[in-house]
Formats: C-alpha cells, sequence, structure tokens
C-alpha cells in the first residue's frame, strides 16, 4: 500500500497482503503438508472460471456430506452459474456484505447460514468486482476461521469485455 490512507484501511490491507504472501509461500508445498488455503482462479470468460472453481470445489467437497460451500458475491446473482454447476453440494449463497456482519458480530441468527465456518469452504466467483478493503476483511476473517478461500477471477471482465454478444 502505498497511497495515502487512514491507519485502520492501512492496517487491513497489510494484513490482508501479509496473508497472500503466506499463501503464495506455500503454494508448492511438500508432500504430506497441508493444502493452501488461498485459491485464485483465473482465466478469460466466466464460463472458464465457473468450471475450474466447479472442479476445485468438487475436489476439497469430496466424501463430504456435511460440509457445504459458502458462496459469494456483490451481489447473490453474482453466483448463479456457480450455483447451478454446484447444486449436487447444496451451496450457501450470499452477499460478501452478510457474511462478514455476521462474522463481525457473531449474531443475526437468521443469518447463521452466512457465517464462514471454521475449516469451511468460500468461494467467491467474481472478486474483480469486489473492492479491495471489502476483500482484505474477507480475507482476514476467512483466515480466522481457518477456512478456504477459493477466488475467481474473471480476466475479461475487468477489462471490459462482454460476453454475451447479439448478433
Amino acid at each position: 500500500p502505498s497511497r495515502l490512507t487512514t491507519r485502520a484501511i492501512y492496517d487491513l490491507v497489510l494484513k490482508a497482503t501479509a496473508l497472500v504472501d503466506r499463501a503464495r509461500a506455500q503454494r508448492d508445498p511438500p508432500v504430506n503438508s497441508v493444502p493452501t488455503r488461498l485459491i485464485v482462479v483465473s482465466g478469460a470468460g466466466a464460463v472458464t472460471v465457473t468450471q475450474n472453481i466447479g472442479a476445485i470445489v468438487r475436489e476439497r467437497l469430496q466424501g463430504s456430506r456435511r460440509r457445504r460451500p459458502l458462496l459469494l458475491g456483490v451481489r447473490k446473482s453474482d453466483c448463479d452459474a456457480l450455483t447451478a454447476d454446484l447444486a449436487a453440494a447444496r451451496p450457501i449463497i450470499t452477499t460478501i456484505k452478510t457474511a462478514l456482519k455476521v462474522n463481525a458480530s457473531g449474531s443475526g441468527r437468521s443469518r447463521k447460514h452466512a457465517e464462514i465456518k471454521r475449516n469451511g469452504l468460500v468461494v467467491v466467483a467474481h472478486s474483480e468486482s469486489i473492492d479491495d478493503q471489502s476483500l482484505a476483511r474477507l480475507l482476514i476473517a476467512v483466515d480466522a476461521q481457518q477456512a478456504t478461500v477459493v477466488l475467481g477471477y474473471d480476466e475479461n471482465r475487468r477489462a471490459g469485455i462482454a460476453g454475451q454478444r447479439l448478433a
């Protein structure tokens, strides 16, 4: 972080950056080590990113009937394609704002399903649309729960390239 900002935001981004650096150092783990808890899936197009995320989530959930992935987006509709792809896993869908609020307060009984669970699996299909502060808070919340986060990044969306064209 090199831009002028408040001390709280600077500390938040610095802590999140340290988590990313730690994940990068664990990228090539030795045999029998704990797998990385930060996975980034990047690709040129939402379909490619969604398919690759789906494969990773299915692999991570293999043999687990009780674990349900938590799918997050700026809007719930950001998760539509991934929800369809992962229907058998019965994903929980909510917004990042809700998940961060529930985790920060520990309250919200009706929204308890949106909580980041200990050793859980959190998936953000379109991380390119999340503001830096929310992404930093999410990474810190996921790390506090020792959960795994899968971040999808659609390179075309950030570049402004339309995925659906009219003929």
